[in-house]
């Protein structure tokens, strides 16, 4: 299929009333185009279109439905689809009501496949400049191997648009385009307790509760009425959150528990202890 040569240039087509993520999705491939072929390439709504005129239709279109509405309806949550028919191509997944991610996932995929553009970080990328574009024929359909995609990369959780461009799904990076693991993830992943018990609201009437060297790093599970506090702020937790699937609760990031004389008798029985370092 042609994209552009000295005579020809597609357009790219979204639904008479497009999603946001449909909008965002179409306008990134525009200006990855643009930046490709050195031209301005259009963005026009469904109805405006022509018969045997090629277009690359982006997200959920009518003539998607009419055409490949089976592989619409089978993708799941993240999966996307590129196909090519005799006059256009189709980049398009699923939006549900934990990701709106998929069109945009199927749109840098079809960068990268297509036209080898390549996403190295948030501020260096490589786009090629060429003078035609021509594709081979597609039927494409790429489902993430695992819903929670999160690596420790300082990048991608300070970038939004990074982390969309790398397919991540963390729960530290805010504003990803399409969401990030909320709302499947009613809290963070881990070392999350004071999500729910914190320093900040309890230190000053419950000190108890917490490190006796001031420095917080823990709770103090030798208090019955902290696990009673602390059951409670979960299960309202999971009550206001109905569209959550999962919840993680877990120590802070830390190798030191709790210090007071009560815990430390406890841990002879039951763990093995680190020396707390300093550096």
């Amino acid at each position: 299929m042609l994209i552009f040569d000295d005579q020809f240039l597609v357009k790219i087509v979204v639904s008479d009333y497009p999603t946001k993520m449909d909008l965002y999705a179409a306008n990134e491939l525009k200006k990855y185009l643009d930046l490709i072929s050195g031209e301005e390439i259009e963005i026009i709504s469904e109805h405006l279109t022509k018969e045997n005129e090629g277009y690359i239709y982006v997200g959920k279109v009518k003539s998607l439905i009419d055409e490949l509405g089976e592989v619409y309806n089978a993708l799941q949550q993240d999966s996307f689809a590129i196909i090519t028919t005799e006059n256009a191509l189709y980049i398009f997944g699923r939006e549900t009501v934990y990701s709106q991610s998929a069109t945009l996932y199927g749109v840098y995929d079809f960068l990268e496949r297509a036209f080898g553009v390549k996403f190295y970080s948030y501020d260096e990328e490589y786009v090629p400049n060429l003078s035609k574009m021509e594709i081979d024929e597609y039927e494409i359909i790429e489902r993430p191997a695992f819903e929670v995609r999160q690596p420790l990369y300082g990048s991608t959780r300070r970038h939004p648009e990074f982390t969309a461009k790398c397919r991540i799904k963390d729960c530290y990076c805010r504003n990803v385009p399409g969401g990030s693991l909320k709302p499947a993830w009613g809290t963070g992943l881990g070392h999350n307790y004071f999500e729910l018990i914190s320093p900040k609201e309890y230190a000053e009437t419950h000190p108890e509760w917490f490190d006796l060297d001031k420095e917080h790093w823990q709770l103090c599970f030798s208090r019955e009425d902290l696990t009673d506090e602390l059951i409670e702020k979960m299960k309202a937790l999971i009550i206001n959150n109905p569209y959550s699937k999962y919840f993680a609760l877990s120590q802070e990031d830390t190798v030191c528990p709790c210090q007071c004389e009560k815990c430390k008798e406890n841990y002879k029985n039951t763990a093995v202890l680190p020396k707390r370092r300093y550096f």
